[in-house]
């Protein structure tokens, strides 16, 4: 190495070392330990998580994970292979030892509901609607026990519940879509039809108020419940709560074109609404509209999350993830790292309890933020995610089904 060379060196290393150790973070309270400054450097690979498990199961169309008395339950259908529902155990974690049931028909929908006993586990296919029982002392090679069917078919992605335990599934027909609501017991309650098409889930909130969002553009606001004045002997009123479906307001949210995306926060009971191609919106009760955040040439293709005051949602043409203020204002938004071209998001954005945001991608990662925006790792799955990656709150781990055939848990 010649001198010229050397020297060149030493003074860029020497620059380096400068901007690196410029104004270092404050010294640990044992003055052993300095804390450098972080330094963002946009391409540099995020670093990869720690794969707890992995697991093969059925190809094609898949519906979940769903979770229930620390069991995960996935459905995967296919043509050549079959219509096959998974249960992991997830305390055990003996993962070579799947239980497997088998359906006649495409597995649609996925939900489960904690009752007395335990809990509900309902499962759509193209024509049925079954309800099992899964107990308390629930454990694996034990076959849960079927409660009740109904001829409900192509109920879409998962049920939805009200106070009182009543059951609500959206389904489309070739002439309508309909929303039916079923009692604990299995009994049909009410049927109301739309004159349009949906393909997500619906929303409810606390005051059993169901948001159905369109393929044109269009949320519905139904009340479950109808108040009747009945008349006493004498000389006053009661009103009795009967359930009987009551449209409250329809509204066209964004562009006739979009397609809409209902989300509800649990305990203010506000409701936001994803719109494919208009960005996203917070309505009033009313149906009024709030705020609205546009996007520019990206879209949106799946509800918002909200949590601890912050908005989240996915795009699907710049693959960026955001996170807003419920006033509307933006907090951040993030990138995905090392990748040459963005990818779509999949699905809806999961949380877990240190406020770790989980997000898939089209093409094939698997990534986690932190609540302020800065990434945390990203994880490549050998395959195309189907579903947004279910969170496990408690332990902090991520499952990922891919619609080749693999269930990952990561965390």
């Amino acid at each position: 190495m010649n001198h010229r060379f050397k020297t060149l060196l030493i003074s860029l290393l020497t620059c380096m070392m400068c901007f690196i150790f410029t104004a270092p973070a404050p010294a640990s309270a044992d003055n052993n330990i300095i804390h450098l400054p972080v330094i963002k450097i946009p391409w540099l690979t995020l670093p990869s998580p720690y794969l707890v498990w992995k697991q093969p199961i059925g190809t094609g169309a898949i519906i979940g994970p769903v979770h229930a008395l620390n069991h995960l339950f996935v459905a995967a259908s296919d043509v050549r292979n079959g219509n096959h529902l998974y249960v992991f155990d997830l305390i055990n974690e003996d993962y070579q030892n799947v239980q497997q049931f088998d359906y006649d028909q495409p597995i649609t929908s996925l939900a489960s509901r904690p009752n007395y006993s335990g809990v509900t586990l309902y499962v759509g296919t193209q024509s049925m609607l079954y309800a099992y029982q899964i107990p308390y002392s629930f454990e694996d090679h034990v076959t849960p026990s079927l409660l009740w069917t109904l001829p409900i078919g192509n109920t879409i992605d998962h049920a939805i519940f009200d106070t009182y335990g009543n059951i609500y599934v959206l389904s489309n027909a070739e002439v309508y879509s309909k929303l039916t609501a079923i009692s604990p017991s299995g009994k049909v309650l009410w049927t109301y039809r739309f004159a349009d098409y949906f393909s997500n889930p619906p929303e409810i909130d606390n005051h059993n108020v169901v948001y159905a969002g369109s393929l044109s553009g269009k949320l519905y606001a139904i009340s479950t419940r109808n108040a009747v004045a009945v008349q006493v002997p004498g000389t006053y009123t009661i009103k009795i709560s009967l359930a009987n479906p009551v449209l409250e307001w329809k509204a066209t949210i964004g562009k006739p074109t979009d397609t809409i995306y209902p989300a509800v926060q649990s305990i203010t009971n506000e409701l936001f609404v994803s719109s494919t191609s208009s960005g996203v919106f917070a309505l009033n009760a009313n149906g009024s509209v709030k705020w609205h955040y546009s996007l520019l040439n990206d879209e949106v293709s799946a509800a918002p999350q909200i949590w601890n005051g912050t908005v989240y949602f996915g795009t699907s043409i710049a693959g960026k993830l955001y996170a807003l203020s419920t006033d509307g204002t933006l907090k951040w938004k993030y990138s995905q790292q090392g990748a040459f071209t963005q990818s779509a998001v999949i699905g809806t954005p999961r949380l877990i309890y240190t406020g770790v945001i989980f997000f898939a991608t089209s093409n094939h990662y698997v990534y986690a933020v932190r609540p302020d925006g800065t990434g945390l790792w990203k994880f490549h799955a050998k395959g195309p995610i189907a579903t947004a990656p279910f969170s496990d709150y408690s332990n902090g781990r991520a499952y990922v089904v891919t619609s080749n055939g693999m269930i990952y848990c990561i965390g």
